[in-house]
């Protein structure tokens, strides 16, 4: 009979095939090469599962809610970009919005997709976002021409030339009504269905991952029961062969067995047996374990990073390795909640700055807020001034324990921590604070707080504007303080375009009171000419001045004088460059030659000639007909000269050329006919009450003309929204000048629900205060409806959601 031996260190067994310790070392072998092929298939499926999870959250899903995002963007820029063509001037507010959701949302969100396209695994994908950035690029180029076309006599700046060129847009003379039609709306177009293909492309990625999962541990869990079904059966038979004889090594199974439930790979080592029933124990404790990843991997699958599953007690090589990956997938959601946090209070923020117009009030607002979000002790800000002969900076507002105080303080550029930052240009932490820094008593005491810093103010060209300060009885983590930098950032922004804001309006103080300056030693000139014979001195130096005068106006005005008869006397440069003649060809004739032939024009002219005979000045907007014909608009004042009898002897003519703003004028017109025959128009007042709306508003609300009149905006919505306090803030931000787009819910005079997208715009008065609503919109309630069944139809579709 053939025997085997093998050795172990101070031991030496020697056994044939049918020994008990052949028949235990055989099945032991078979049991733990069973084991070590269950763990190494759950390992690999673990990480399987993980490698496909890991990428369907961090690639396929940011990437369809970018593509959403990025689809609802473009939309919200178009239609504000319609609304300043509605209003035909760039509208500050509008305009501002525009550019932000650009800067913040639509190009971050494109920055964005193409880091994750370095992870996607398809060409098609990746040609697709190549042509979505190229249109995306393309539309920007073409709102930003509409915009500076909008504007009255503004050329478009040779860089933006050339990228409309580069582009190859048909801006069509670069009309702003043809660019956004012709352009603007196709490319948006365009642009979505990309994003929409993108989107379904990634869906398709995410189903056959979820299939790829569901088949993979259904196999796994199959393979589980299959080996610990056999291994069961190989212990069940040891364990009976071995009824009848006990073993010496039975300790040390137990210690093979005691270590795999521990997650190790133990080294094989010959000692005494005890209880066989130890086997069926730990086996029962492998198993469990086993279960736990199973769970574990589910949990991970399902998303819950942080659950308490506990695998082999967290340690051993299995059991740190997959406590060590939850912990990597917790400090990942842990800094998305950083990012998130920090962006919604930069948004925060910028509603704050754009929606306040009191200066000081805005400061206080602002410290309140950051201190609460902060959740700091005490914060203040200081403003940079220089309207003394030295600049320092002074405290705007400080905020500490839920409490505003009205201290005021000034601080030079040598003085303390404020004054070192403001030379350094650069932010100071400290987590030691100095003796004599400031603290604000509460109710509470005075106890210092245990972190400080300074926060500098810069402009984009490092301009120094003023300092944040911030105290706290908790120190400040690193995301709070990269936090705080993009808050200086925004407010630098504000404080800049304030500064520009006070600088024009300080221009234009002294051009109002030059302007009244020259009135006044008009008057002068006029009171010292009646003293001719007594001052003849002083009337050279004021003959000097009026010399001065007229040349001045001579380059900045048309200038005409004729006779009381109408004959012309003279012109100057400027009204003949207007009317294509020479002096020669106009000097002596009547000044019915620049007079439309029309009898009414004659009438009217005849009528200006004799109002003017009696002493009596005009002014107004006139046609006049230049040579060969040419059509030309002045905004004219006629002004009647006296001599020294006080009898009229002449006429002066003053006038500048709006001939391009009169047919801005009616081309504005022209385009709010076609706007009116293509979109539903409606005007309310500031307290909601429809003034007038154009015929297709009607017929889609089921209205009469007459039986629309005056009604209120609440009539339209639904009695839930009629009571809703967002009905209020609604009405409150278009007041404040905040234009409102999107999708709305309107309900018809005959109770049928209608969906319209469009944009509610607040139009300005002479003095930037909301006098009126327009709203722009088209009906939507097919694709609504069409969007509702696709809902119901597919999974994961979310809600339709509107405002009031």
């Amino acid at each position: 009979m053939r025997t085997f031996s093998f050795s172990l260190p101070k031991y030496k067994l020697t056994f044939n095939r049918q020994s008990i310790a052949y028949r235990l070392f055989i099945s032991f072998f078979v049991v733990c090469l069973m084991m070590i092929s269950l763990v190494l298939i759950t390992v690999y499926q673990v990480n399987t599962t993980l490698r496909k999870e890991v990428y369907v959250s961090r690639v396929v899903q940011p990437t369809r809610i970018f593509c959403n995002f990025i689809a609802e963007k473009i939309e919200s820029t178009n239609f504000l970009v319609q609304g300043q063509l509605l209003s035909q001037k760039i509208l500050q507010g509008q305009q501002e919005n525009r550019l932000m959701v650009w800067k913040q949302d639509i190009m971050p969100a494109l920055d964005s997709l193409l880091m994750l396209s370095n992870e996607w695994q398809g060409n098609s994908e990746k040609l697709l976002l190549a042509n979505v950035r190229g249109r995306i690029n393309k539309l920007r180029t073409v709102q930003d021409a509409i915009e500076l076309q909008i504007e009255k006599n503004v050329t478009l700046p040779d860089s933006l030339m050339a990228n409309i060129l580069s582009a190859n847009l048909l801006v069509n003379n670069l009309d702003p009504k043809a660019m956004f039609k012709e352009q603007a709306l196709e490319i948006a177009q365009e642009i979505k269905k990309d994003l929409a293909r993108l989107n379904a492309i990634q869906t398709e990625i995410t189903n056959q991952i979820i299939q790829s999962l569901n088949e993979e541990v259904w196999q796994f869990t199959l393979t589980e029961i299959l080996i610990l079904v056999v291994a069961i059966s190989i212990a069940f038979l040891m364990s009976y062969s071995l009824t009848r004889s006990i073993l010496a090594n039975i300790r040390t199974l137990k210690g093979y067995i005691t270590e795999f439930s521990s997650g190790n790979l133990p080294k094989v080592e010959k000692e005494n047996y005890n209880e066989i029933i130890s086997i069926s124990e730990n086996l029962a404790k492998l198993n469990t374990e086993l279960k736990r990843i199973q769970d574990f991997a589910l949990e991970v699958g399902s998303g819950n990073f942080e659950s308490e599953i506990s695998v082999f007690n967290n340690e051993g090589e299995i059991g740190r390795s997959l406590a060590e990956m939850r912990n990597g997938l917790v400090n990942v959601a842990i800094q998305d909640r950083f990012r998130n946090w920090a962006n919604e209070g930069i948004a925060l923020f910028g509603n704050l700055f754009r929606s306040s117009d009191d200066t000081a009030k805005l400061y206080d607002d602002f410290v309140r807020t950051l201190v609460q979000y902060m959740k700091a002790a005490q914060g203040s800000i200081f403003i940079l001034r220089d309207d003394e002969a030295e600049p320092y900076l002074f405290l705007e507002a400080i905020y500490a324990f839920d409490r505003r105080y009205f201290l005021r303080k000034k601080i030079h550029r040598t003085q303390g921590m404020i004054g070192q930052v403001w030379q350094e240009k650069e932010r100071m932490y400290l987590e030691k604070i100095p003796a004599d820094f400031v603290v604000i008593n509460s109710g509470l005491g005075s106890s210092k707080p245990s972190a400080l810093l300074i926060e500098p103010i810069l402009a984009n060209d490092g301009e120094f504007l003023g300092v944040i300060e911030l105290a706290s009885f908790q120190t400040i983590p690193a995301y709070q303080l990269d936090f705080i930098t993009r808050v200086a950032q925004v407010i630098a922004s504000f404080i800049s375009t304030l500064k520009k804001n006070e600088e024009t309006g300080r221009l234009l103080q002294e051009s109002q009171r030059t302007a009244e300056l020259m009135l006044a030693q008009e008057e002068e000139m006029r009171q010292t000419m009646e003293g001719l014979v007594s001052r003849q001195e002083m009337l050279d130096t004021k003959l000097q001045q009026l010399e001065a005068q007229n040349k001045a106006i001579n380059n900045t005005l048309a200038v005409v004088e004729f006779d009381m008869n109408g004959a012309l006397l003279t012109a100057n440069d400027i009204f003949l460059q207007s009317t294509g003649y020479t002096i020669e060809e106009v000097v002596g004739y009547p000044y019915l030659m620049f007079v439309p032939d029309e009898k009414s024009a004659k009438k009217q002219f005849e009528q200006l000639i004799d109002s003017l005979s009696k002493g009596h000045s005009q002014s107004g907007e006139f046609e006049h007909i230049g040579k060969n014909g040419k059509v030309i608009w002045f905004n004219s004042s006629f002004t009647v000269i006296k001599d020294y009898q006080n009898k009229p002897f002449k006429i002066i003519h003053l006038a500048y050329d709006v001939t391009i703003q009169k047919m801005l004028n009616l081309e504005t017109q022209q385009f709010n006919v076609a706007i009116s025959e293509t979109n539903m128009v409606a005007e309310f007042d500031i307290r909601g009450h429809l003034i007038k709306s154009n015929d297709l508003f009607l017929r889609v609300m089921d209205y009469a003309a007459e039986a629309a009149k005056d009604v209120h905006h609440n009539v339209f919505l639904s009695p839930p929204d009629k009571i809703a306090s967002q009905t209020k803030d609604f009405w409150e931000k278009l007041n404040a000048g905040q234009a409102t787009t999107g999708r709305f819910k309107r309900i018809t005079r005959q109770g049928r629900e209608v969906w319209l997208r469009g944009s509610y715009n607040p139009i300005l008065n002479n003095k930037k205060r909301v006098y009126k609503i327009i709203f722009l919109g088209q009906d939507i309630t097919d694709a609504v409806n069409s969007e509702r069944g696709s809902s119901r139809a597919s999974i994961g579709t979310g809600a339709i959601q509107y405002r009031t």
